[in-house]
C-alpha cells in the first residue's frame, strides 16, 4: 500500500527576487493561513507517427507545458502575507514561489517545487457559514526547480568565518581549503602565506580544483594579496604605493629622478648628445669633416673621378677610347662591314652575287622558266594545250554543251525588259517591306557599325583587347601563365621540379618528404627534405640499404674482405704472427689443419688479449671446411693446448670438458649433463632438463653426491614459478607422458580399523598442477590435498566429511574494498530454492541450495573447484593417475549476507507498513469525529 499525504505540512513561501536559487533561504516569506493543497503537474506534448508497412507508431516528445497553480488561503486582509499577493496581482508583478510538498527532516531531504510567475486572477469565496477565503490563480513564467534536494543544515555564528571575532567561542576560520564562501584567516606561519603576516580576507568557491581569494595584511604595512584556480598568489598595489612604484602617465617622465640613468637604461642619446653625434638633413652633409674618407666609406666616386671612368650621355659614345673593342664587345659590326656582309635595300638586289642561287635559295623561277611553266594572262588562256582536259579539270562546259544542257538566256525579269536598263523596286526582289532606314554595307566590312562593343556582345565574341587579356597567346611560349604551379599540377607535371642545382621527382603531391634527385656533379638517389639526409636503396630494390660500406656488409650479410693465407703455412703459428682478429681463407696445403678435407677452407680469428709482445695471447679460431664441416681451436696464454675441436651440428652428441648435450626424451625433454670429478674419481654431477608439460614449459636443475647419493632439486616454469625441493630419491623423478609425471612420492602403511593400509604422501607438481601437497591411500584414492593453482591462487580440499569447533572467516572492514549494499535482496532470494538431496559420491543425505541458481542472482557467493578423478591404467609407484573435473561451488558465508540484507528489506517495508496503517488509522479517527459532528 503506498504512503498516504494528507498535505498537514505543506508550506508555500514568496520571495521578491525572481533570480535566487536557494530552496531555503532567509529571502523566503511563508503565505500564512493555507486553506488547500497547492496543485503542481507538468506535461509534454507527444506526436505519434504512423510509419508505412509497420506495426507500430513512432511517437516523438515535444513541448512541456506547466499549468497554473492554484494558491487558496483563508483570507485575512490585515494579514501581511495575504497583503503582499494582493499588491503583487494589482500591480502585476512577477514573484517567486516555493512549495515545501514534503519536508523529511530525520532523512535531510525536501521534496520542493520553485517558480517564477505573476498572478493571473484572483477570486474571494465565503459566506455567513463557512469561511472567508481568497483564490490566486499563479500563471509560472519559470520553472526554477521541481527535484528533491538536501535540507542545507543550519548556518551559526562562526561556521564559515561568518561572525568570527577571534574569540576562543568565535575564533577566525583557517581552512586548508573551504568548502564553501568563507570569511578565511591565513597565519603568518602557514607555507601558503606570501606575506609573512597574518592575512585575512574571503576565499570564494565554485567547483574548481583551486578557489579564489583576496587577502590583505592585519598588521604593518598595508598589503593586498589575490589568486585564483589557475594564476598563483599576486600582489596588488595600493594608490598610495603605486605612486611611489611607477611613473605617472601626466608627468610626461617628468618624474624620473636620474635622466642620464634612464636614458641609458632605454639606450638614447639626449638631444645635445645627438646634434653632435649625427648630421642634420637640412645640412645635406656640409657638416662632414673629410668628404674624401666620406666617399671611400660610401664606396662612391666624386664627380671628376665619375667624369674620367665614365662614358658621358652627352657625348653619344664619342668618348669610347677604342670603337673596334667596343663594337667587338657589344657584338655589331661596323657601317663598312655591314656594307660589305650585307644586301642594301636601296640597290633592289642588285648587289646579289649568283642571281640563280638566290632564285634557288627563295624557291622562285626565272621569268623564262615561268613563261615556260605557266598560262600568261595576256593570252587569255590560248596557251592551253588541251582545252578539253582543261574544262574537265575546272569543271566546266564548253559552248556547245552549255546550249545543250540549259535553258536561253532570260530577256526580262518581272516584266521589265533586259534591252535596256532596268530599274527592279523593293517588290521586285521580295523587299516589299523593308525600310529605307540604313543597312550595313558590304564594301564598309563592318566599319558602319553605329555601335561596335554591342554588335560584339550580340555576336558573343571579344575584342582584341579582351582576347589578349584572357586567353594564352602563341607568341609568349606559356610565359603569360598566371599560375605556373596550378598548370602544372593540371597537367600532371607537379611532380617533377626544377632549380639550377638539381631535378628533383616527388612520388606524390602533397606534403611527401621523400623525392628522387639528379646534381649537375652526378649525384643521384633518394632524398628526404625532412631529415636533410639520402634515403638509402633498399635490398628488395637492388641496393644495399646502407649509405655506409659498414652497414652494407652488415645487410647483405658480408663479411670484411678475406684475407688469403699462403700455401704451406703451419696456420697454427701464422695466426699468433699474423696479430690481428678478421676473416681469412685458404686452400687445403697447410700445416696443422683440422684434418685433410680438399679445397678451400674459411677462418675467423678472434683476439681477446695480447701478452707483452702485443701478440695474441687469448683468442679462438673457428674453421669451416669445404664440406661444411665446422672446427674451433683456443688460443690460451700464446699456446694451442686443447687442439682443435670439431663442432657437432644437428642431433649429434656434444662433448666439452666432460660437459655433454644429450636428447634425453625426443618427445618432451632434454638434458645437459656435467660430471664433477676429483682423483679421476667422479664425486658428483649436474643435470640441466627442459621439459613441455601440458603446454607449459619448465626447466629443472639437479644437483648429486654421488658419494653418499643425495640429490638437491630447482624447477621453474615459463609463468615465472619455482619450487626447491630437497633430499630427492633418484627413483622417484621421472620425465616422460603427463599422467605420471611428479617431484616426489613417498609411500608407507596406516592402520585403519586394525587393517595396514597402503598410503602415499606426494608434494610437488604431480598431474600438471602448479605446486601441491596430497595425501590419500592407495585403495581409496585422494583424502586431502592443498595446491596453489596456476592463478596463484590457494586452495585445501577434503574428500570427506570435515568435523572442527568453528570455522573463523576474515571479514574485517580494513581488509576490504570497493564495499556495496547487496541490492533487490528479497527479489534475489526469492531466485534461490532450499533443496534436500543426496550426495552421489557417498549416498548421504544433506540438505543446502543449488550454485547455479546462486551464480545467476549472487555471483560474488559462487565459486569452483576442481576434483582429481582417478583413471585406470598402470603406474609408475602405484599412485593413482589422475584427471581433472570442474564443479561449482558456494560461499554459504555469502548466502547468509544476502540473508540478513534480504531481513534488512522486509523490516524496512514492515516498518513502512505500519506507519502507513497507523495514518490510516488516524485518518478513519478524523472521518469519524467528521461524521460525528455532522
Amino acid at each position: 500500500m503506498a504512503d498516504i499525504f494528507n498535505g498537514k505540512d505543506v508550506k508555500v513561501y514568496y520571495n521578491d527576487d525572481t533570480g535566487n536559487r536557494a530552496v531555503i533561504t532567509g529571502g523566503n516569506i511563508q503565505i500564512n493561513e493555507l486553506a488547500a493543497y497547492p496543485s503542481f503537474s507538468m506535461g509534454t506534448e507527444v506526436q505519434k507517427i504512423e510509419t508505412y508497412n509497420d506495426e507500430y507508431s513512432n511517437a516523438i516528445e515535444g513541448q512541456k507545458t506547466v499549468d497554473n497553480v492554484t494558491l487558496v488561503v483563508n483570507y485575512i486582509p490585515t494579514d501581511p502575507t495575504h497583503e503582499y499577493l494582493d499588491k503583487k496581482y494589482d500591480n502585476q508583478e512577477e514573484f517567486q514561489i516555493t512549495i515545501f510538498v514534503n519536508e523529511n527532516n530525520e532523512a535531510g531531504r525536501l521534496e520542493s517545487v520553485m517558480l517564477n510567475g505573476v498572478l493571473g486572477s484572483r477570486m474571494l469565496n465565503g459566506d455567513k457559514d463557512s469561511v472567508v477565503t481568497m483564490t490566486y490563480d499563479f500563471v509560472p513564467t519559470e520553472v526554477i526547480s521541481y527535484a528533491p534536494r538536501d535540507i542545507p543544515p543550519v548556518l551559526r555564528r562562526g561556521d564559515f568565518g561568518v561572525g568570527s571575532d577571534g574569540s576562543i567561542d568565535y575564533p577566525q576560520y583557517q581552512p586548508d581549503q573551504a568548502t564553501g564562501n568563507a570569511f578565511v584567516k591565513i597565519s603568518a606561519s602557514d607555507i601558503d602565506n606570501p606575506s609573512g603576516v597574518d592575512l585575512m580576507g574571503i576565499e570564494l568557491v565554485d567547483q574548481q580544483a583551486e578557489n579564489t581569494n583576496i587577502m590583505m595584511t592585519t598588521t604593518g604595512d598595508l598589503r593586498l594579496y589575490a589568486r585564483n584556480a589557475t594564476t598563483p598568489w599576486t600582489r596588488l598595489y595600493t594608490s598610495g604605493e603605486a605612486d611611489t612604484r611607477y611613473l605617472i602617465k601626466s608627468n610626461n617622465l617628468s618624474d624620473l629622478t636620474n635622466f642620464e640613468s634612464a636614458r641609458s637604461n632605454l639606450s638614447v642619446y639626449s638631444k645635445s648628445e645627438t646634434d653632435n653625434k649625427f648630421m642634420i638633413g637640412p645640412n645635406n652633409l656640409s657638416e662632414l669633416t673629410n668628404v674624401v674618407v666620406a666617399r671611400q666609406k660610401l664606396e662612391v666616386y666624386s664627380q671628376s673621378e665619375t667624369d674620367a671612368k665614365f662614358l658621358q650621355a652627352a657625348n653619344n659614345l664619342s668618348d669610347i677610347v677604342d670603337t673596334a673593342i667596343a663594337r667587338t664587345n657589344l657584338g655589331i659590326n661596323s657601317t663598312l662591314e655591314n656594307d660589305a656582309k650585307y644586301l642594301q635595300v636601296e640597290n633592289n638586289l642588285s648587289d646579289v652575287k649568283d642571281v640563280a642561287t638566290a632564285r634557288t635559295n627563295l624557291g622562285i623561277n626565272s621569268t623564262i622558266e615561268n613563261d615556260a611553266k605557266y598560262l600568261q594572262v595576256s593570252n587569255n588562256l590560248s596557251d592551253v594545250s588541251d582545252a578539253a582536259a582543261a574544262r574537265t579539270n575546272i569543271s566546266v562546259y564548253s559552248k556547245a554543251e552549255s546550249d545543250a544542257t540549259y535553258v536561253p538566256k532570260t530577256t526580262t525579269v518581272n516584266g521589265h525588259a533586259l534591252d535596256s536598263n532596268v530599274t527592279v523596286s523593293k517588290a521586285d526582289v521580295g523587299l516589299g517591306s523593308v525600310t529605307d532606314d540604313p543597312q550595313l554595307k558590304i564594301s564598309a566590312n563592318l566599319s558602319d557599325l553605329s555601335n561596335v562593343a554591342k554588335a560584339r556582345t550580340n555576336l558573343g565574341i571579344n575584342s582584341t583587347i579582351e582576347n589578349d587579356a584572357k586567353y594564352l597567346q602563341v607568341s609568349n611560349n606559356l610565359s603569360d601563365v598566371a599560375d605556373v604551379d596550378t598548370v602544372k599540377q593540371n597537367i600532371g607535371l607537379d611532380r617533377f621540379k626544377q632549380s639550377p642545382s638539381e631535378t628533383m621527382i616527388y612520388p606524390s603531391s602533397g606534403q611527401n618528404p621523400y623525392r628522387i634527385t639528379i646534381r649537375p656533379n652526378g649525384d643521384w638517389g633518394t632524398w628526404r627534405d625532412d631529415t636533410g639526409t639520402w634515403e638509402p636503396l633498399k635490398i628488395v630494390a637492388g641496393g644495399t640499404g646502407a649509405t655506409n660500406k659498414k652497414d652494407a656488409r652488415l645487410n647483405l650479410n658480408i663479411p670484411a674482405a678475406y684475407k688469403i693465407i699462403p700455401d704451406g703455412t703451419n696456420i697454427l703459428g701464422w695466426f699468433i704472427e699474423n696479430n690481428e682478429s678478421g676473416f681469412f681463407s685458404s686452400g687445403s696445403n697447410l700445416v696443422n689443419l683440422p684434418n685433410n678435407d680438399p679445397g678451400w677452407w674459411v677462418f675467423e680469428f678472434n683476439v681477446h688479449i695480447r701478452g707483452g709482445n702485443n701478440k695474441p695471447a687469448y683468442g679462438i679460431i673457428k674453421a669451416i671446411s669445404n664440406n661444411s664441416r665446422i672446427y674451433s681451436i683456443v688460443l690460451e696464454n700464446g699456446n694451442w693446448p686443447y687442439g682443435w675441436v670439431e663442432v657437432p651440428q644437428q642431433n649429434n652428441d656434444v662433448h666439452f670438458y666432460r660437459v655433454f648435450l644429450d636428447r634425453h626424451d625426443a618427445g618432451s625433454s632434454g638434458e645437459l649433463v656435467g660430471n664433477r670429478y676429483q682423483g679421476g674419481v667422479q664425486k658428483g654431477d649436474f643435470a640441466l632438463y627442459n621439459e613441455y608439460q601440458d603446454g607449459v614449459s619448465k626447466v629443472t636443475l639437479r644437483c648429486s653426491n654421488n658419494e653418499i647419493n643425495k640429490y638437491a632439486w630447482l624447477q621453474w616454469d615459463e609463468n615465472g614459478s619455482l619450487w626447491n625441493v630437497q633430499n630427492l630419491l633418484n627413483s622417484d623423478l621421472y620425465f616422460g607422458p603427463p599422467s605420471v609425471r611428479k617431484l616426489h612420492t613417498r609411500h608407507a602403511t596406516m592402520l585403519v580399523d586394525g587393517t595396514a593400509t597402503p598410503y602415499y604422501y606426494t608434494f610437488g607438481n604431480p598431474d600438471g598442477r602448479r605446486s601441491v601437497t596430497e595425501f590419500g591411500t592407495v585403495e581409496d584414492g585422494w583424502i586431502f590435498y592443498g595446491q596453489v593453482n596456476r592463478d596463484l591462487s590457494k586452495q585445501l580440499d577434503v574428500n570427506g566429511v570435515v568435523n572442527a569447533s568453528a570455522f573463523n572467516q576474515a571479514s574485517d572492514r580494513d581488509l576490504k574494498e570497493n564495499i556495496e549494499v547487496i541490492s533487490n535482496a528479497i527479489d534475489r532470494v526469492r531466485a534461490i530454492g532450499g533443496y534436500t538431496y543426496t550426495l552421489k559420491e557417498n549416498g548421504m543425505p544433506h540438505a543446502g541450495v543449488i550454485a547455479q541458481e546462486v551464480r545467476d542472482v549472487l555471483p560474488e557467493a559462487s565459486g569452483s573447484f576442481t576434483k582429481y578423478v582417478d583413471l585406470p591404467g598402470p603406474t609408475q609407484d602405484g599412485t593413482p593417475l589422475r584427471e581433472e573435473e570442474r564443479f561449482y561451488s558456494v560461499d554459504y558465508a555469502g548466502i547468509t549476507a544476502l540473508l540478513v540484507q534480504a531481513f534488512k528489506e522486509m523490516d524496512e517495508k514492515i516498518t513502512k507498513l505500519e506507519e502507513q496503517q497507523k495514518q490510516i488509522d488516524e485518518l478513519k479517527e478524523l472521518v469519524q469525529k467528521l461524521l460525528d459532528n455532522k
